[in-house]
């Protein structure tokens, strides 16, 4: 099988590469746009494509599936949003147009398309889009470009909550608190979100490429148990035998802090973790998913709970020293 990745050199793409050359079979493409960034486990086993989405290089004609991974999730200004997960998609689908075969294109977007639920109610596929932020509106735009070629390729979406796993650097800075034997808390206790560990998202991808699914579906992918930041914390103290002294920011204070790091942001051209528009994610409070059809259609059942996705994860930080 011939596979295209875009994002290979990202946390998710890493993880996506290593698993792929383990089938001899697949004859991967790799679009990269710097090369020492791809993991050098898997360097030999494909074939690199250097560009990116408005620089695409000449792209082998008769492929057979493309994982469209590529994407901006933190920017300094809401424009770069736009221009990468937006228009950078579009591009990539116009560049395939001309592909000798009907092509599966999997697009990973994000519950951040969706927007948070209403009334604890977990969000359903086909529920009205309501994306909060820009990074949000720009993975809902970018859907929408992707479902305009469905007639074209067999397209398939997969929304997916909040990602975690070895390798990861936004989650990465919560549990350097936790090792340090404090818990902040900045969202006052209310809210409530899905996660995924790395693995199971690649199990959700695999399963996409390879099931009879008609093109334009889109599935949520994720656990189906939301967790507060509280209960994350507790459970990596645990794994790390660490006591921990909870610290609690008030909403006031945490906006303040955002709205300065998003000013700094935006004048020093630098994306920051936290800024507005994070904030207004923690204000929405619950990031709840209904993942029941993608365990009715594709079969996703998750095989990581918390403890085991942090116990894997911690364990890879503190080995790697990034703890």
């Amino acid at each position: 099988m011939k596979i295209l990745v875009t994002g290979s050199t990202g946390f998710i793409g890493q993880h996506l590469l290593r698993f792929l050359v383990k089938n001899p079979e697949n004859q991967i493409f790799a679009l990269v746009r710097q090369p020492q960034k791809l993991d050098s486990s898997v360097f030999s086993a494909v074939q690199l494509l250097k560009g990116d989405l408005f620089n695409l290089p000449s792209l082998p004609p008769d492929l057979d599936l493309v994982f469209h991974l590529a994407g901006l999730t933190k920017a300094a200004r809401s424009k770069a949003y736009y221009n990468v997960n937006y228009f950078g998609t579009a591009s990539l689908l116009r560049a395939l147009e001309n592909q000798k075969k009907k092509i599966r294109f999997i697009y990973l977007s994000s519950q951040a398309a969706i927007g948070p639920a209403m009334n604890s109610i977990p969000v359903k596929e086909d529920d009205l889009p309501s994306p909060i932020n820009p990074y949000g509106r720009s993975k809902w735009m970018a859907e929408k470009v992707t479902l305009s070629f469905a007639h074209h390729f067999q397209v398939v979406i997969l929304r997916v909550s909040s990602v975690y796993g070895p390798g990861d650097k936004d989650f990465l800075v919560f549990f350097k608190f936790i090792q340090k034997g404090l818990l902040p808390l900045f969202d006052s206790g209310r809210m409530r979100f899905n996660l995924c560990y790395v693995d199971d998202l690649i199990q959700a991808l695999h399963l996409t490429a390879t099931r009879n699914l008609s093109s334009g579906e889109i599935f949520h992918v994720a656990h189906p148990r939301a967790y507060s930041w509280e209960e994350i914390g507790q459970v990596a103290a645990a794994l790390l035998k660490k006591k921990v002294k909870k610290i609690k920011f008030p909403s006031s204070f945490v906006f303040t802090v955002a709205g300065l790091s998003h000013l700094l942001s935006r004048i020093s051209g630098l994306a920051s973790v936290l800024n507005l528009d994070k904030y207004q994610e923690m204000k929405a409070s619950l990031w709840l998913l209904d993942v029941s059809k993608a365990e009715q259609i594709l079969g996703f059942y998750p095989h990581y709970d918390l403890e085991r996705g942090l116990e894997e994860t911690l364990a890879w930080y503190l080995k790697e020293g990034w703890l």
